[in-house]
């Protein structure tokens, strides 16, 4: 075997400094070549590894950089970027104590009761619990009203209202008066009417009744009018006389009444065409009204 003894010092010349190293010859010490520019950063560490310091951040130049989106609320003065909470009514999206974002349980939903479908989330939106319109006529046109309360209950449209009114009147004339010719108002009878419906107009049925006994000599004449509407007219054209003819009339009218309204109406009674000593001797009638309150109105 034949070994050999290396001269170092002959070595070190084999070997030159490139690009970032740092070589000397006479030690052999090889090393990296740091840049004495001034704006290098490079060094060796405390545990002879090459070390680049941490590079100081200008926050106020980077926060330019960046801008909230949809859903984000960024202040570019501070840097602090959040959760964009919309301060629409109804949402229930918030932040919690423990500093997420936090929606309670059940705000997405809600229970129903009677009358109410759904559950108010994006497929099941709230609705009204309605039937299928049965009528012939277009429920846009005929339809009636809901309407909220002031106590917050829905409420339909007002009831119709209905009511009955009635007088009398019965008069005696022993005396047996003539039967006037011109026609001439004989008695008279009043009734109040009021609509029981604070809302609406209401139609008043009115039933006029007129009951008069008569007495006709032989050859007399009288007639019978109801607001100076005539309505029977007699005579008598035999040889005797006629006593207690007795004729019952009737007509029917209607008027309106506002809301709320009470009135006063009368009816009158005439008599007329009264000749040859013709008398009347008994005098009845009678008023019926039926007040309706109109839902078309």
């Amino acid at each position: 075997m034949i070994s050999a003894i290396i001269d170092c010092d002959e070595v070190r010349g084999c070997i030159t400094a490139g690009p970032g190293v740092d070589y000397d010859p006479a030690t052999g010490v090889i090393g990296v070549g740091i840049s004495p520019d001034p704006d290098n950063t490079v060094e060796v560490g405390e545990d002879g590894g090459l070390f680049v310091p941490p590079t100081p951040v200008d926050c106020a130049e980077v926060r330019g950089c960046i801008t909230a989106g949809p859903g984000v609320d960024y202040d570019p003065a501070t840097g602090v970027i959040g959760a964009g909470i919309s301060p629409q009514a109804g949402n229930n999206l918030a932040v919690a104590p423990d500093g997420g974002l936090y929606v309670p349980t059940g705000a997405a939903t809600v229970e129903t009761g009677c009358g109410i479908n759904g559950d108010g989330s994006g497929s099941a939106p709230l609705e009204l619990a309605t039937g299928e319109w049965p009528f012939d006529c277009p429920v846009d046109d005929a339809g009636a009203g809901v309407y909220c309360g002031t106590d917050g209950t829905l409420r339909s449209e007002p009831l119709p209202k209905a009511a009955f009114f009635q007088n009398s009147l019965s008069l005696s004339l022993p005396a047996r008066p003539l039967i006037p010719v011109d026609l001439t108002e004989v008695a008279s009878l009043d009734i109040e009417l009021t609509n029981p419906d604070p809302c609406r107009e209401a139609l008043a049925i009115v039933f006029y009744e007129a009951d008069v006994d008569m007495n006709f000599p032989a050859g007399g004449e009288g007639g019978v009018a109801i607001g100076t509407d005539s309505m029977v007219h007699i005579g008598n054209g035999g040889t005797r006389t006629l006593l207690r003819q007795h004729v019952q009339e009737s007509k029917l009218i209607n008027l309106v009444l506002a809301p709320g309204e009470t009135l006063t109406h009368t009816m009158t009674i005439e008599m007329t065409r009264g000749t040859n000593g013709a008398t009347y001797q008994r005098i009845q009638g009678t008023l019926r009204a039926w007040v309706i309150s109109n839902p078309s109105a």
